[in-house]
């Protein structure tokens, strides 16, 4: 028979034999939770019909705790009741046939005992019944402990995806001991407890392998020394690190135009916490305006880089990398191969085997336009001086895409070379080349040839002549009109000229002054020839004559 926080349990009948009498006995358990009302029963029939209850008495162990006296009033009304200072004020008896009960009140640890309860009939045999109150104390509190002794109150971890997991349940307190066991979902994880001490009792439930399933999940410690009461539980929660599951570059990978900017976009999903996402270059941090958003439940994290691409990216990886910084070899990547278009990047050269500072007169000469460009060009002009060149055989100039060659070049072709291309993103023209042709010196056509001299007069004459680089040295000679040579010493150079100073003394020296220029490429072939005649004094005025005058000047006029 079941009472509120208690358990009876059936009762067996036994009979003795003492001194000649009968004594019937019974044997009864009552299990009650502490603090509660506990009900001893004790059966107060007769064998024999007309015969009643004289005296009963209570027993903890040998010693009485209660009485119940009907022998004076022979009235069970007006019975005498008597219960000892242990129980006195917590216990009370009722008797209603064949049962009786002692009701003990706010039951303590110390009531917890063996009671027997012994009738005295009138006539009838006596009667023992024996009670074995056991006084439930549940278990005070329940402790979790993860495997570096952190207590956990509502959650495990967090703790990295595929690694394993320890918590320890500890049941403190109880009599008789507890029973501890893990539960997830109503189904029993692991029942195999241990006692540490002669108050705590614990179990240890090892989780392999943690997956992704296992984020959230609940585990239920619960730990129960009796049915009387619900098991004391607490539950926690499993908290996990999860590497990303996916990242993707959103959007097609389009051809972007030099100096614009755009916005890059990178998707990442499952991991826990949201993802972090990072930009690389060819395998470099790429500086620039990024931003991250995350979804609501944590599991989408989407990041936005503000990029300016430049030529030089043009075939470069840009990677869009999505980590957990907990699980940083789980990161994942997705890649783009940049495809930069560009206005073309034009330079011009000379031919490799050239050398600009060393082109003279005659010889041969190539330039090469290089260009960088994306998409490819779709014209190349050469300008010289400014002017367009187009191909001329017989000048010996020919114009073939990126090269410009120059047959027997000439004087006349020194001067600015520009290379100039275009495509769909705009036309580029590169660095003007200046191009220095050297030539021995030659005579300038418009000077002076011929000097007229005085005998005893000096005579500067001036030598010019065209040269690259300037003639830096010059010899001069005097040939007389008797065909005798003599050179001559009397002259200064400098800045591409000579200036001899000749005085003809006598008629042999008239004549022809020859002079030579010389630069680094070698001397004039051709030497410029100036002649010096004779040239006397003019006569004296003749015939002069007073024709006007004023107050303030006079007009003379001479033959």
């Amino acid at each position: 028979m079941y009472h509120t926080n208690a358990v009876v349990s059936s009762t067996i009948l036994m009979y003795a034999f003492m001194c000649g009498r009968i004594f019937a006995s019974y044997s009864t358990t009552v299990e009650v939770m502490v603090g509660s009302t506990a009900k001893l029963p004790c059966n107060i029939s007769s064998s024999a019909p007309d015969d009643g209850v004289a005296l009963v008495i209570w027993f903890k162990g040998s010693t009485p705790v209660y009485s119940y006296d009907v022998r004076d009033s022979g009235d069970p009304n007006e019975a005498k009741h008597w219960a000892s200072e242990e129980l006195e004020g917590k216990a009370r008896y009722s008797v209603t046939s064949p049962y009786s009960h002692l009701t003990l009140d706010a039951v303590a640890d110390a009531d917890d005992g063996d009671y027997k309860c012994r009738v005295d009939f009138y006539h009838s045999p006596t009667r023992n019944s024996f009670i074995n109150l056991t006084v439930i104390v549940p278990p005070q509190k329940l402790e979790v402990l993860d495997q570096t002794g952190r207590a956990i109150l509502t959650a495990a971890g967090p703790t990295v995806e595929g690694s394993s997991l320890q918590l320890t349940c500890f049941a403190i307190g109880g009599r008789p001991t507890p029973r501890v066991s893990w539960w997830r979902d109503g189904v029993s994880l692991d029942d195999g407890d241990e006692p540490v001490t002669a108050d705590r009792v614990r179990n240890v439930l090892v989780l392999d392998q943690l997956q992704r399933k296992h984020l959230g999940a609940l585990l239920t410690c619960q730990a129960s020394n009796t049915r009387l009461v619900p098991p004391l539980s607490t539950t926690i929660s499993i908290e996990l690190y999860l590497r990303p599951l996916e990242v993707k570059l959103l959007g097609d990978n389009l051809a972007l135009s030099a100096g614009s900017k755009y916005e890059v976009a990178c998707r990442s999903s499952g991991s826990r916490p949201p993802a972090t996402i990072s930009w690389w270059k060819n395998g470099q941090p790429v500086r620039g305006h990024t931003r991250e958003t995350t979804s609501a439940d944590g599991n989408v994290t989407l990041g936005t880089l503000t990029v300016v691409p430049q030529a030089e990216d043009s075939g470069q990886i840009l990677t869009c990398r999505a980590s957990n910084p907990h699980l940083p070899s789980t990161a994942l990547e997705d890649n783009w191969i940049l495809n930069v278009y560009f206005p073309p990047i034009v330079s011009l050269e000379l031919g490799s085997n050239l050398n600009a500072s060393n082109i003279k007169e005659g010889m041969d000469i190539y330039f090469e336009c290089k260009i960088k460009a994306n998409p490819w060009v779709s014209r190349v002009l050469w300008t010289f001086n400014g002017d367009e060149l187009e191909t001329n055989m017989s000048g010996g100039r020919i114009v073939s895409n990126q090269t410009l060659i120059l047959q027997a070049v000439s004087r006349t072709w020194a001067g600015i070379y520009v290379c100039l291309s275009s495509n769909s993103e705009g036309d580029s023209e590169s660095r003007p080349f200046t191009l220095n042709i050297k030539y021995e010196p030659q005579c300038k056509n418009s000077q002076q040839k011929i000097y007229g001299a005085a005998r005893g007069e000096e005579v500067m004459i001036t030598c010019n002549v065209e040269a690259n680089p300037p003639a830096a040295w010059f010899r001069w000679t005097f040939n007389s009109t008797n065909l005798a040579t003599r050179p001559m010493e009397s002259f200064e150079s400098g800045g591409g000229r000579s200036v001899a100073t000749y005085r003809p003394l006598s008629e042999t020296d008239y004549g022809t002054l020859l002079c030579w220029g010389r630069n680094e490429l070698g001397t004039q072939v051709s030497p410029c020839t100036f002649h010096i005649v004779p040239a006397g004094r003019p006569d004296a005025p003749y015939n002069c004559s007073l024709s006007n005058r004023s107050h303030n000047w006079i007009q003379v006029s001479c033959s």
